[in-house]
């Protein structure tokens, strides 16, 4: 859990791309990204806690966790359902 920061509330992605979306909804939204909330980049913890030298697609890190990929791959929902899924 020490990859992960301190913080009552994470914003949880897969990949840098997602990170930049949340951080694009504040600016549409015209609302500051609240001070305590800390953005994580699965992918990247994913790929370090296993020892992986590189980062897996969501897809293939379900399987590797032995987790069915439910829905669409790459709709927005169903990518943000699966990877809680992963980061439960």
């Amino acid at each position: 859990l020490e990859m992960f920061p301190p913080s009552e509330y994470v914003f949880v992605g897969w990949g840098e791309y997602d990170g930049q979306m949340i951080d694009k909804m504040f600016d549409l939204w015209e609302r500051p990204r609240p001070e305590f909330a800390e953005r994580v980049n699965l992918k990247k913890a994913h790929a370090r806690f296993y020892g992986f030298k590189k980062e897996r697609g969501l897809a293939r890190a379900l399987r590797h966790a032995v987790i069915e990929f439910e829905g669409t791959p790459h709709s927005g929902r169903d990518d943000a359902y699966n990877t809680a899924k992963l980061f439960l």
